[in-house]
């Protein structure tokens, strides 16, 4: 199980239950028994058939943190997790993060596995287009193609 992130598999899990997690006081926490952390739902990482059913533990952490979850656990629940929280909250960041990675040839190794989980070959936009013209849009656009480009090519 992970330390941050608990995620089903192909969808296999869906209650709290499912999950090792029990009801709190509060209607939308859930408790891990052994631990006493408190739980909240939400869909996360997408591998190709819908989001997945998942839990994140509280309080979630920012940007930073979640890269630090990709870059230094051993639990797949917890990387994926992270990253299905950055694609859906902090697209902007990870656009500039790929650029502060891809620009820097000795980061590329160590970062290989952090940019194959967001499977940035695919070269779509990725970043939010809340409050945004078609111009942002489509400049976002193009840089996300720019790293598509330079990740097909490494």
């Amino acid at each position: 199980m992970g330390n941050y992130f608990l995620m089903s598999k192909r969808l296999n899990k869906q209650y709290p239950e499912d999950f090792g997690l029990i009801s709190s006081e509060d209607s939308d926490t859930y408790l891990k028994q052994e631990d006493n952390s408190q739980w909240k739902s939400r869909p996360l990482y997408d591998f190709g058939w819908g989001k997945e059913n998942g839990y994140y533990k509280i309080p979630i952490p920012d940007f930073d943190g979640l890269v630090d979850i990709i870059m230094h656990s051993k639990e797949e629940d917890d990387k994926y997790g992270a990253a299905a929280l950055i694609l859906d909250e902090y697209c902007d960041e990870l656009l500039e993060k790929c650029f502060e990675i891809l620009d820097d040839s000795e980061s590329l190794k160590s970062y290989s596995e952090f940019l194959m989980i967001f499977n940035l070959k695919t070269p779509i936009n990725r970043s939010s287009i809340w409050c945004k013209n078609d111009s942002q849009i489509s400049e976002d656009l193009e840089k996300w193609k720019a790293i598509a480009d330079k990740i097909g090519n490494m």
